[in-house]
């Protein structure tokens, strides 16, 4: 079940960030608990409704960054 949707059967659109700080519409698809996308990001957004919006915030940490942010 995808808990972000709260059991609803619709999968919510992904928008990877650019470094300019823009975001682009990317497909992905759902593999068991997991979203699969075939691309590298360092931040992108599940984003579902339009006006109230429910965002899903998704950054990825390098291991110097895990690192140093655990000193």
């Amino acid at each position: 079940m995808n808990h972000f949707l709260g059991g609803r059967p619709e999968a919510p659109p992904l928008f990877v960030i650019g470094h300019d700080g823009n975001s682009q519409f990317v497909n992905y698809r759902i593999k068991g608990a997991y979203h699969v996308v075939d691309r590298l990001f360092g931040a992108a957004e599940l984003r579902l409704g339009e006006e109230d919006q429910q965002i899903v915030r998704i950054n990825r940490i390098t291991p110097n960054r895990a690192i140093r942010s655990s000193l």
